[in-house]
């Protein structure tokens, strides 16, 4: 028998860096955060994560490996031609070669967003490897099942938010190949589109505002939206995911807790119980109130740590992070989202900060 829900989980940026040997690892600790999360509420501990939500990993992160590597290999070529000339040294860069600790870092969080955003047409590459994944998964599901019909979310998270969404949208405005079976208004929808870190908004490339031309939106091709930031994390802070006007079914979390030094992590986000416990209570509300759930975040200090005055140095840090991003992203005016030196500075300040709050512990 099938779960009663699949869960599509999408990972972020970065990943690149994981051994080849191990290409889902970012999904391992993903599955291991969220059964971790689902023992922390005695109503769920009770039972089996697997008996309610089946996790499906989608991953695009194949696609930007086998571009960089033929950029790697042209750059091979041009250095055999032109010897260390710039352009060869531009796709060495690229490519990821060469890189210390921090470069690796600042590579690894940036390439793949400029890559997205910049690239042509690589973005709808990597949405359509995205909806050949989903759909193959949907169509298995719906063939297997008996009885009452599944129902389908998804989390994603940082990059990963706004190859979704673009790729939903997609879905959502036509047909794959002669079926229309994922269009508006036919049989697929999500239960709940959770984002973390979101940067659809930052990412998004039709003129106009993301707000009023998606799709992907409560009463649309969602039925509930909730969308969770780390006031201290640099990556959804320029031109940040926030609508307005989208009514009940739209969601926000704001998160203020330390629990590494790397804000952004998608395990760090998940950490904190009113993620996970939102997410669960959108897909088996039947097992899990949301007095339960307010309980176990009551229990969830911000920072976790028997040193009083570290606790309160890293909380300090925090707000001054969170201070900072607002005075340099309030306003969106000056902000362009193709602007190299935005997403730099951006990957930038999380480095810095992830090197000053990993001081403190």
């Amino acid at each position: 028998m099938s779960a009663p829900n699949v869960l599509f989980v999408v990972h972020g940026m970065g990943t690149n860096l994981e051994a080849a040997a191990e290409p889902t690892a970012w999904f391992k600790e993903v599955e291991a955060a969220l059964h971790a999360a689902w023992q922390r509420f005695p109503s769920l501990a009770e039972e089996n994560f697997a008996d309610y939500i089946e996790l499906c990993p989608l991953s695009y992160d194949q696609r930007f490996r086998q571009y960089t590597a033929r950029v790697a290999a042209a750059g091979d070529k041009l250095k055999s031609k032109v010897g260390n000339a710039s352009y060869a040294k531009a796709l060495s860069a690229i490519a990821g070669a060469g890189a210390d600790d921090e470069e690796d870092f600042l590579w690894a969080n940036i390439m793949d967003v400029l890559l997205y955003r910049l690239g042509g047409d690589f973005n709808v590459e990597v949405q359509v490897a995205l909806q050949l994944q989903l759909a193959k998964k949907v169509r298995e599901t719906w063939a297997a099942t008996t009885g009452a019909p599944v129902q389908f979310s998804m989390l994603s998270h940082s990059l990963g938010t706004a190859v979704a969404h673009g790729m939903l949208q997609r879905l959502a405005l036509g047909a794959i190949g002669e079926s229309e079976v994922f269009k508006l208004g036919n049989n697929f929808k999500l239960r709940c589109y959770m984002t973390l870190a979101n940067t659809s908004r930052l990412l998004f490339r039709p003129s106009g505002s993301i707000y009023d031309k998606t799709l992907i939106r409560p009463g649309k091709y969602v039925e509930s939206f909730i969308n969770v930031r780390h006031i201290a994390d640099p990556v959804p802070a320029p031109l940040r995911f926030a609508p307005r006007t989208w009514g009940d079914g739209y969601r926000e979390i704001s998160l203020k807790c330390f629990r590494q030094a790397n804000l952004h992590a998608y395990t760090h986000y998940l950490d904190h119980p009113a993620v996970t416990g939102s997410l669960f209570r959108s897909l088996v509300p039947f097992l899990l109130q949301q007095a339960e759930v307010d309980a176990v975040v009551a229990t969830y200090p911000d920072v976790d740590d028997p040193n009083e005055q570290k606790c309160l140095n890293i909380e300090r840090m925090i707000a001054d992070i969170a201070r900072e991003l607002n005075d340099a992203y309030h306003d969106e005016t000056h902000l362009i989202s193709d602007s190299v030196e935005l997403l730099a500075g951006v990957a930038q300040r999380a480095w810095q900060n992830r090197k000053a709050l990993g001081a403190l512990v």
